[in-house]
């Protein structure tokens, strides 16, 4: 043993047996203010299941939001279909148009001839109307 220990062994004992239950109190204070008792854990589940419910409550009423949402646009979708197969192909609008040129052309020959008719018209009727003018002056 060394020397300096015969000597001072007594405070050694005296630091030990003071010290011992002071650090004893010490580590039991830590680990209670570290650690969480039974109440607080209680009281920490509550208070997440209630979070919890909450934030199931709001999920479900998004999703029903989203729900409508979706079958809002899918009625969209079908009223969008069911016009779209009326309407006409490209093909379709191609020939359209072709036949209507045709019309086209066809018309402004119609429109040719029927000015020759109105201008026959004109004068026939300038003659008609000559010839009337004729007759009422040898007639009187």
């Amino acid at each position: 043993m060394p020397d300096w220990l015969k000597e001072w062994w007594p405070f050694v004992a005296l630091a030990v047996a003071v010290g011992s239950p002071l650090v004893h109190a010490w580590v039991g204070w830590s680990v209670r203010a570290r650690f969480a008792s039974k109440d607080d854990l209680a009281g920490e589940g509550k208070a997440r299941g209630e979070a919890l419910d909450m934030e199931r409550k709001a999920r479900h009423e998004r999703e029903d939001a989203m729900r409508e949402a979706v079958n809002a646009l899918l009625g969209r979708v079908d009223r969008l279909e069911s016009a779209i197969e009326h309407l006409p192909t490209a093909e379709a609008v191609a020939t359209l148009t072709l036949q209507l040129t045709r019309v086209e052309g066809k018309l402004a020959v119609f429109e040719e001839r029927a000015n020759g008719v109105v201008a026959l018209f004109e004068r026939t009727d300038r003659q008609v109307q000559v010839m009337d003018e004729f007759l009422r002056k040898v007639k009187a």
